[in-house]
């Protein structure tokens, strides 16, 4: 287990390959605070996490991670156990293909947090859920990114969002890609997303009824509604 805490000084992390930093142990804790993570548009991963017990990223930035198609900025791929994941105060663009992508290996789960966590300028989705990981979006913005805002890819993707806005992207949320994930909305505005603001392959979008979801080039509706208390 280690803090790497740059508060108070410059501090951070180049590189033009590969990853800034990887997480790869078994039951540790790791902190990473206020470090400039800079891909210098080649490198593949900011933050690269196989194996951990708990990851917290906080007042970071992450930067410059150009390899197309690939690069991340945030890459979850855990391959034992549950990992707990939180990213706080942090920005995430300029990246290639995801700001933060979770995949972790069958049997494995991912418990991930953002909270005011800005992602933008990204080629594709701002924050990609695959598999086996619920998800908590909060006090986030998720905006001008080349796909989505928040993509849930397949059945076990669990995907919660509040007060948060999704703008400017192709899509505000889009969910499926071969299986039936689930998305939930409350007080968050999905505006201005050139495609759809709501798009449903399979699975679905559920709201609170207190969202702002107008402006969008194409679909907008949700799928359902859900109670609040």
């Amino acid at each position: 287990s280690i803090t790497i805490n740059g508060e108070g000084t410059l501090a951070g992390v180049l590189t033009n390959a590969g990853s800034a930093i990887i997480i790869n142990g078994a039951g540790i804790h790791v902190t990473l605070i206020d470090l400039k993570i800079n891909g210098s548009g080649t490198a593949l991963f900011g933050v690269r996490i196989i194996n951990a017990a708990a990851v917290n990223i906080e007042d970071c930035q992450i930067y410059g991670f150009g390899l197309a198609g690939s690069s991340r900025g945030v890459n979850i791929e855990s391959n034992t156990g549950n990992v707990k994941v939180h990213i706080g105060n942090t920005k995430i663009y300029n990246n290639a293909q995801f700001g933060v992508a979770s995949q972790p290996v069958s049997g494995s789960t991912v418990q991930l947090a953002l909270n005011h966590v800005s992602i933008f300028d990204t080629n594709g989705s701002a924050v990609d859920i695959k598999n086996d990981t619920k998800a908590t979006i909060a006090e986030s913005n998720l905006t001008n990114n080349a796909g989505a805002g928040v993509f849930a890819e397949l059945s076990t993707a669990d995907v919660n969002v509040y007060n948060s806005v999704l703008s400017n992207n192709v899509f505000g949320v889009t969910v499926g890609n071969g299986g039936n994930p689930v998305v939930r909305l409350s007080g968050s505005q999905i505006t201005d997303n050139t495609t759809d603001g709501i798009h449903i392959n399979s699975g679905s979008v559920l709201t609170h009824n207190n969202n702002a979801i107008a402006n969008n080039a194409g679909a907008q509706a949700t799928s359902g509604s859900l109670n609040t208390q």
